[in-house]
Parts: structure tokens; sequence; C-alpha cells
């Protein structure tokens, strides 16, 4: 594309932006009149799972539309600065788009994916592994938490789904698969399948930026060691943000190290407030690498003794302003929750710890940091972790001088600075995506001992050692994939019920409409998915969430109880659950109509 090309481009893009503002704003004015409280309550009836539009009263529908209009006026005045930012761009046209200089850093972001691809042969090898890996457990049986999101968001109205911002829901996953699932159906594969994107695209982002960081060996030993991680493959078939969050904090460090020292270009600075928004509506937990790169960033231009003041205060000034369309972005992807909800992102109780007394703090990070190591490794030998630990810190010892590792710590650093301004300790798995630092480290240790050794003998060169290497740790790891979970699914991490799909196959055959089905976690999901998914009209039962009354055990609709095995559930444990004291019938009053590996589904007798 022309530089003239682009700025049409800009100029169009801009105006479109104003346009669909100005007429946003607008409705928030307008929402009572275009969406009366009536209106509203028909569609959440329709479209609500289980709860019904109870919690829609006229208090609700009042509290919703004073939201709506504090959202216009955000809308008006995010509008407004859009066209005086226009305009600014307008003016300085010519110092932001101006021609390449040659350099280092002044790669064009458009070519960064095509020189990690076409940099050698390897990386296509590595690619083609990612993918056959990713393929075997692509159509496994769908799991707690990923199929919650489907049936609780994706499979809803979109103006529903993209309103209601309880965990787990992941904004950026929803989106994204809102039309795939409407393309392709709502088969396992389909409502995985930008996560399956996500994880391919991670070994050759990370190829990338470890061979210009920390040079062509280390990247591609690292992409081996992402292409093959149980927990990474886990993630990349898994219907949840986890992958594309990790592909966004990539692009995050690439485009910072493009900013680092030099002055902004358009090109890189976008991506850098791009990549920021798309990663904080993939996971919220984007700010701690957003801290973390911001703060290094900042430092980076002020130490550059290379430029004077005045040029270092652009770059700060401009840094800001990177940092602020960040978070007015972010704001705009969220305020669908505020005015839904009254909160800008909230959580189910008990999804995460409160508030941390200060006197627990250290204890605590330090369970989080080990927590975050284990995920790191799972599902790996325990002897192979102390020998990648040792790799991790030669690796640390072979880079710590280079400027990209600077970066790198400087997000671990904001992770953990974010965490005690909050005191709050979330799951480990919330800086999952600092695991392709570690891989990163340990590629670079890794390649370091074979440079050493490949030297010392003196056969072959360096290229061709690290080449081996990578065959090598490529094959190695993905033997101990297949090993791990060789049942036919991912076992390193989530809420895992493999039978259900089994079982529900054989109530969809046998349930009648209005029939029973009672179940607990993590069996939940799933039967509510595969319900959902089979055009079944059966009533559930979660136990945990609700109880089921006893008088269902009346008749004349059957009780079917579906047990997942797996979890080491039980008949006992399920019936325990309904809570129905005296009423609560005998073991011999079940009889088991069907059996799997992981599931059993038995039926009331009645009496």
């Amino acid at each position: 594309m022309s530089p003239k090309a682009g700025i049409r481009l800009i100029h169009f893009l801009f105006f479109l932006g104003c346009a669909w503002f100005a007429a946003a704003a607008a409705a928030g004015f307008l929402v009572r009149p275009l969406c009366s409280y009536d209106a509203i309550h028909r569609v959440l009836e329709a479209s609500s799972n289980r709860a019904a539009a109870d919690f829609f009263t006229l208090d609700y529908y009042e509290g919703v539309v004073v939201r709506a209009r504090l959202a216009g006026f955000y809308l008006a005045l995010s509008a407004l600065a859009l066209a005086i930012g226009w305009r600014w761009l307008s003016r300085r046209r010519g110092e932001w788009i101006s021609p390449r200089p040659v350099g280092a850093n002044r790669v064009s972001a458009g070519r960064f994916l095509r020189q990690a691809l076409i940099a050698d042969r390897m990386v296509f090898c590595i690619l083609a592994a990612a993918v056959v890996l990713r393929l075997l457990y692509l159509f496994q049986p769908a799991s707690s938490d990923e199929v919650r999101g489907y049936y609780a968001w994706t499979a809803r109205p979109f103006l529903l789904a993209i309103s209601d911002f309880r965990a787990p829901q992941h904004l950026l996953y929803t989106i994204l698969d809102y039309p795939v699932v409407r393309l392709f159906g709502n088969a396992e594969w389909s409502i995985r399948l930008p996560a399956f994107i996500g994880g391919i695209l991670m070994p050759v982002l990370v190829f990338g930026a470890g061979r210009k960081w920390f040079g062509r060996s280390a990247g591609l030993l690292a992409a081996c060691f992402v292409a093959a991680n149980p927990i990474l493959v886990h993630y990349s078939v898994n219907g949840r943000a986890y992958t594309i969050h990790a592909c966004m904090v990539l692009l995050l460090w690439i485009s910072a190290m493009a900013l680092a020292g030099e002055p902004f270009r358009l090109r890189w600075s976008a991506l850098l407030v791009l990549s920021g928004v798309a990663g904080l509506m993939a996971l919220p937990t984007m700010i701690y690498s957003l801290v973390g790169t911001y703060l290094w960033l900042l430092l980076a231009h002020l130490s550059d003794r290379g430029r004077d003041w005045k040029s270092r205060g652009k770059s700060v000034f401009r840094l800001a302003g990177c940092g602020a369309a960040t978070v007015w972005l972010g704001g705009l992807a969220y305020l669908p929750a505020f005015v839904a909800s009254d909160q800008w992102y909230s959580v189910d109780a008990g999804e995460v710890s409160g508030v941390v007394p200060w006197g627990e703090i250290p204890a605590r990070m330090a369970g989080f940091l080990r927590g975050a190591f284990r995920v790191w490794n799972l599902d790996i030998p325990a002897p192979a972790v102390v020998l990648l630990s040792i790799l991790f810190v030669a690796g640390v010892a072979a880079v710590w001088r280079k400027k990209a590792f600077s970066l790198l710590v400087a997000n671990l650093l904001g992770a953990i600075g974010v965490l005690l301004v909050l005191r709050i300790i979330p799951y480990s798995r919330a800086i999952l995506y600092l695991c392709l630092v570690y891989w990163m480290a340990i590629g670079a240790g890794l390649a370091a001992l074979v440079d050493f050794v490949s030297r010392r003998l003196g056969k072959g060169s360096p290229a061709a050692a690290a080449n081996l290497a990578a065959v090598l740790v490529a094959l190695a790891l993905s033997a101990n994939l297949l090993v791990h979970n060789r049942e036919g699914f991912t076992a390193a991490a989530g809420q895992l019920a493999p039978g259900i799909r089994e079982a529900m196959g054989y109530l969809k055959d046998h349930a009648r409409p209005g029939d029973h089905i009672v179940c607990a976690m993590p069996a939940a999901g799933p039967v509510y998915y595969y319900h959902l998914r089979a055009g079944m009209d059966c009533r559930l039962w979660f136990a945990y969430d609700e109880n089921p009354p006893a008088d269902i055990l009346a008749g004349p609709p059957s009780v079917y109880f579906v047990i997942n095995t797996y979890d080491g559930q039980s008949l006992r444990h399920i019936r325990d659950l309904c809570n129905w004291g005296a009423a609560t019938p005998a073991l011999e009053r079940f009889e088991a109509v069907h059996s799997n590996r992981h599931a059993v589904v038995y039926r009331y007798l009645g009496g």
C-alpha cells in the first residue's frame, strides 16, 4: 500500500469511528424510547438459561437508563476526541508517516510474520508439528469451563453476550467465536477454533521474537518448546482466550522493542495500542503486562543518551498518548458491562480470593509464583523439570545483557507490582503468558549449550547443530505430550468430564421431553452443552447450584442421574447433594442404564 493510500484509509477509518461513536452516543441518550422495559424483559425471558429475567425489575431498568446516558456522554466525548486526534494527525502526518530509515529496529509491523516464516525451513516444520499435535485433540469431549463460556454467552443473543462479563467469560473470545459458531455450528471443534488458531500462532511469534532478540537458535528451540508444551496444547484446544491473550502479549512486546529508544512510528505505535486493547478484551489480566511494558518503555526513552531531552520528551508524550488510547479503547470495550451491571468487570463469588491482609501477602505471593511455575511445567516429568530449570538459569546468564531481557523481567515485576497494589492473589494461570518468557530463556540456554558443544567438537555448523537439537527436543516433547494425553483428551488442566458426551448421546435417544436430569460439577457444563446441542427439552438440575425438589421423584417424568466417574463422583455423592432428607431414596431404587469409561447414567425406578 502506498503512503497516500494509507493516509486515505486512515482518514476513512477516523471518519467511520467518529460517525459510529456519535450514533452510539445518541442511542445512549435515547435509550428509554428506543428500548422500553417490556421489550427488554421479553428478550431476556426468551434467552435466559435458567434464572429467567427475575433480576430485571423496574428499579434495575431505571438504573440501566441512567448508566446508558452516562455511557452516551462518554461516547460523545470519544467522538470529539477522535475528531481532534484526526485533525492533529493530519497536520503531523509527515512526522509520523515517513520513509523507513535503516536500522535494527526499523522493521515494518506487516513484515514481521513474513520474516519469521521465511527465515528458514525449520519454522515450517515447527508450525506443522504444532498443527498436528493440536489437531489430535481439537475434537475431544467438551470440558466444563469452555462450554460454560459457550452456553452462557456465545449461544445467547449478541447484545446480551457482550453485556454480561462475569468470569469465566472472555470478551474477545466471545466476539470472535460468535460468527464462527453461526457459520460452522456448535460442535466442539467450532467453539475452539479461535483458541486453536491462537495456539498455532504462538510458536511462530515466539520464533520471530526469539530469533530477533536472542538469536536464531534460541528462537527455534523456544518455538519447539511452545509448540509441544502440554499446558499450551491444552489451552489451544480449549474454547477460551488464553492463547489469544498470549499472542497479544507477544505482539505488545514486539512493538515495544521496535519503539524502544527510537522515535515513534505510526505502525508500531498502532500495534502497541491495538495489542494492548485486544489483550484487555481477551483477559483483564493484560493489565499486568501493560504496566510492565509501559514502565519499561518509559525508562528506555528517558535513559536514551543518543537523543537530546527534547526528542526524549516527544517520545514520552507519544507513549503517554498510546497509553491513554489503550485505556480509552479498553473502557469502550467494557462499556456494555457498565451499562448492564454497574460494574466494568465482575466475577462470580468465589472465583478469586478477596483482598489479602498485608501480613499474608509474602506467603500468598510466594504460593502464587510457585503455582505459576507448576502450571508452566504441568505434565512434564520431575527430572526433566530439573534439567529445564538448569537450562533456564543458563539462558538467563546468556541473555541478561540483552535489551529484550529487561523487557521480559519488567513484565514479571509489573505483574507482581499490580498484585501487590490490588492485594488480590488470583489463580496461578493469571500469568500463564509468562511461561513464554520461561521457554524463551530455556531456548536461549539450550542454544548456548548446543553452540558450545558444536564448537568444541568442531564438526558441522552451529545452525545445523541447532536444527538437530530442535528435532530431538520436538520428538521428546511430542512423545511426552502423547503419553500424558493418551486417552484422547488433554488432561493438563481444566475440569474434565470426558464421558458426558457419550452419556448425553444415550439420553438424547431415551429421555423424553419433560424428564429430569440431575448432575454436578464438572459434569454440569457438558450436560447443559450437549443438551442444548442435541435440541433436547429436559429439566436440568445442577447440584451445588440448586436443590431439585423431592416431588420430582413422584413422576411421571423419568429422573436420570448423570455421574462423572472420571472425577471420582458416585451416585451416593450426587444423591446426597440433593438434600432430600427423609425423602432420600435408597441406592437400590436407581438402575444403571448406560455406562462408559468415564460416566454412568442412572434412572430412578420409583417406589
